[in-house]
């Protein structure tokens, strides 16, 4: 399910709320627990740049880590008749 975020930009529902939860956790700790936290004046647009680094982090692994496989039938091969024979 995707979700219109204005500006003609679409994001998975899933990853915007997840990323929305997460800040919201993490903002509310950073209140309670840190003396110079103060709220954010909008929110919306920091997990929105979350989301966004996500999205572009998650498209270059993709991309590196795109790896071609092949598949190739190897077998034993006997040694050449002209080689040296050692051992019994």
């Amino acid at each position: 399910m995707d979700i219109e975020l204005g500006m003609g930009v679409m994001k998975n529902w899933s990853e915007f709320w997840a990323s929305s939860c997460h800040s919201l956790w993490y903002w509310r700790n950073k209140m309670s627990h840190d003396s110079g936290s103060m709220l954010l004046t909008r929110p919306w647009l920091k997990v929105f740049h979350r989301v966004q680094i996500c999205d572009v982090t998650t498209t270059k692994n993709a991309i590196l880590h795109h790896v071609n496989k092949v598949i190739e039938n190897i077998r034993w091969q006997p040694p050449r008749s002209d080689s040296a024979k050692y051992g019994r």
